[in-house]
């Protein structure tokens, strides 16, 4: 599935991100929505585990889709790594935007706090894709001894 993706996202030739913020636009509203209905099915006193790694999971999963879709389809080393930690990232600051957790930060003065986290990670994330995305276009590039080669 994921190949047949790749293959239509390369066949109509539109810059990757343009489908990234698309994906960001269209889905911002559905992707929430579910995030917030997954933390209420699994918030139990007895598991906390078990929800923050589905939480972590799903956030991580849009990450990596989004740098996919950066990226025209193309994997960089560490991507994975990187939508764990930026989905870790999103995950934490969905949690300090409940209004219960945001009333608390507040009163001690760390209302702003969701909001840092959030643009921390969306600042890790980007930053990390455009450093291995000039990566990539370095090692694309064809060498001196790839052109001094004659043709076969």
């Amino acid at each position: 599935m994921m190949t047949r993706l790749i293959r239509l996202l390369r066949d109509y030739e539109i810059p990757g991100l343009a489908w990234a913020i698309a994906l960001l636009i269209l889905g911002r509203g559905i992707i929430w929505q579910i995030y917030m209905w997954l933390r209420g099915l699994l918030a139990t006193p007895v598991r906390p585990s078990l929800l923050w790694t589905v939480c972590i999971l799903y956030c991580s999963f849009w990450v990596w889709l989004f740098l996919l879709l950066m990226g025209n389809g193309r994997r960089y080393p560490g991507m994975v790594k990187d939508a764990l930690l930026g989905g870790s990232l999103f995950a934490v600051a969905g949690v300090l935007h409940d209004t219960d957790v945001f009333s608390v930060l507040s009163s001690k003065g760390f209302g702003a706090a969701a909001w840092i986290t959030f643009l921390g990670g969306c600042g890790l994330v980007i930053r990390n894709f455009v450093s291995m995305s000039r990566i990539g276009k370095k090692t694309d590039e064809p060498s001196a001894e790839d052109e001094s080669l004659p043709a076969a």
